[in-house]
């Protein structure tokens, strides 16, 4: 009865409860004490659910939007984030740091009275929303590694938040015109995410130039001058590390960006499905042409193709042209081809006449069934096969040249056999002759029976008559013949002609005296 009575008095003002009841009385006096301590506690809403794991995930996403994150609505509390963002603002415009610790113990007391676990959220959830950031020791602290330090209080006075400068509307709309030019896509709402979508397509079309770069490196190939140009502006956009750095940045290069624009489309066009056709441009005039090059000359419609493909070669931006390289390569290929085959059949033709001069030797010889016929046939019939793979024709006359001392050295070998089955002859009649010389002088020799001595007459057999010695084939060279009568190597005067012409006979008559058949080279 006294209590209901009394005069009440909260926060030196007089108050007038209403209510009978003394618990109803004091609930309100309290919460007259708290609301007028504790002004802004209202502008909080404490979450409903696990406020520890709510931070966990506000840190590691990548966006408001993956957690469905509205920073205008009522259950985000937006009035209490404002508050926070206009205190760490004003440290940020006075220079003085202000850290985790710094306002969790601001926001903490009155007139705001929040819990520690609220304040972190809210700090969480500007961070996500590109509001602000957080470093330590001189260095950014990305969102993901920062529950640790915002949780624990020795980290948490450690850990600096400031804020992230905005883009006014204009320049974000400036950005996203342009972001659209430049990516061929609508761009993101949010000031974050277009900075984060940007940079990825950035990252992207720098890595394809690098790769460009590397393939350009390897031989003649376009766009080495845009690529190099392409790279430098790209790098000076990846190194922006906030928002409003890269928008700065991304707004003041933007007449470059779309002039690059149009050269990285060619560029990742040509490096990306041209490429091949380039290589074989690149081949086939540095190669498989260059090699028959005076011959294809000689054809008025390969030297005008050839023309055309060293045009597009050497163009500083080809790519519109690409297309007709292969049809100009077909074209100068069939001219190339109906020479290699015209070439191939005539050194084919000149192998054949080798192969069948070695053939008459090795069958003179009477080699054909010996190991000296396959070793000296093989070297040229391989010569023949060797033919139908050479795709120049220096190398197809230089076969021919090659077959003749492979010729040479088959004629050498049937020499060689030649004179070891001379060898064998002559030992074979010396054994015959030393018999004959050691048998006795006998009776029975003229036909005397030595039993009977009647005489008996004998039956003499034919002599068989010697086959003609197999001839070697010696070559001669003409021009050495006439080095020996004249080092100058000049015919003059009729004396030079007799001279050359006696020392050319001697030479020819020794060795036809000597069995040999003759070979002039």
């Amino acid at each position: 009865e006294l209590l209901k009575d009394a005069e009440f008095y909260a926060l030196g003002s007089k108050q007038n409860p209403k209510g009978g009841a003394v618990s109803s009385i004091l609930q309100e006096l309290y919460r007259y004490v708290i609301e007028n301590t504790f002004s802004k506690l209202k502008l909080v809403k404490p979450f409903p659910g696990d406020i520890r794991r709510e931070i966990q995930n506000t840190l590691v996403a990548d966006d408001v939007s993956q957690i469905g994150l509205d920073l205008n609505a009522d259950e985000i509390n937006p009035l209490a984030s404002l508050e926070v963002e206009k205190f760490i603002t004003l440290g940020d415009d006075t220079g003085r740091a202000i850290t985790a610790e710094d306002i969790v113990k601001r926001f903490s007391k009155r007139p705001f009275g929040w819990n520690d676990e609220e304040i972190i959220l809210i700090i969480s959830r500007l961070a996500l929303a590109n509001k602000i950031c957080f470093q330590m020791r001189q260095q950014e602290v990305p969102l993901k590694s920062a529950y640790d330090n915002l949780t624990q209080v020795r980290k948490r006075a450690e850990l600096r938040i400031r804020r992230i400068k905005q883009q006014s509307e204009a320049n974000l709309n400036r950005a996203a015109k342009l972001f659209k030019n430049v990516f061929g896509k609508n761009a993101p709402d949010s000031e974050k995410e277009l900075f984060n979508i940007a940079q990825a397509n950035i990252n992207t079309m720098k890595k394809k130039l690098d790769g460009f770069a590397n393939k350009a490196s390897t031989g003649h190939y376009p766009g080495v001058k845009d690529i190099d140009n392409g790279r430098v502006l790209l790098a000076g956009l990846i190194e922006a590390q906030s928002s409003y750095q890269f928008i700065e940045s991304f707004l003041a290069n933007g007449d470059d960006l779309l002039d690059f624009e149009e050269d990285y489309q060619d560029l990742e066009n040509f490096y990306e499905t041209q490429f091949s056709t380039w290589q074989k441009l690149y081949k086939a005039l540095t190669i498989d042409f260059d090699r028959n090059r005076i011959a294809l000359e000689k054809d008025e419609s390969a030297i005008a193709a050839l023309q055309k493909l060293e045009s597009i070669f050497n163009k500083e931006r080809p790519y519109r042209d690409i297309r007709d390289v292969e049809p100009l390569i077909e074209s100068v290929n069939k001219v190339n081809e109906a020479l290699l085959t015209e070439k191939r059949t005539h050194a084919k033709a000149r192998i054949d006449i080798r192969i069948e001069h070695v053939t008459e030797q090795i069958k003179a010889a009477g080699a054909v069934n010996s190991d000296i016929s396959n070793k000296a046939l093989y070297p040229l019939q391989n010569a023949k096969k060797r033919v139908d793979t050479l795709q120049g024709i220096a190398e197809i006359h230089q076969e021919i040249t090659e077959a003749a001392t492979l010729e040479e050295d088959a004629y050498e070998l049937i020499n060689k056999f030649i004179e070891q089955q001379q060898t064998l002859a002559e030992q074979k009649a010396k054994e015959v002759a030393q018999k004959a010389k050691r048998a006795p002088e006998s009776v029975s020799a003229s036909g005397i029976d030595s039993e009977s001595g009647d005489y008996k007459p004998t039956k003499s057999e034919p002599k068989k008559v010697a086959e003609p010695a197999p001839k070697k084939i010696v070559s001669i060279d003409t021009s050495s013949v006439m080095r020996e009568v004249n080092s100058a190597g000049i015919i003059e005067t009729e004396d030079d002609i007799n001279n050359y012409l006696a020392a050319l006979k001697g030479k020819l008559t020794a060795l036809v005296s000597s069995n040999n058949k003759v070979r002039i080279k």
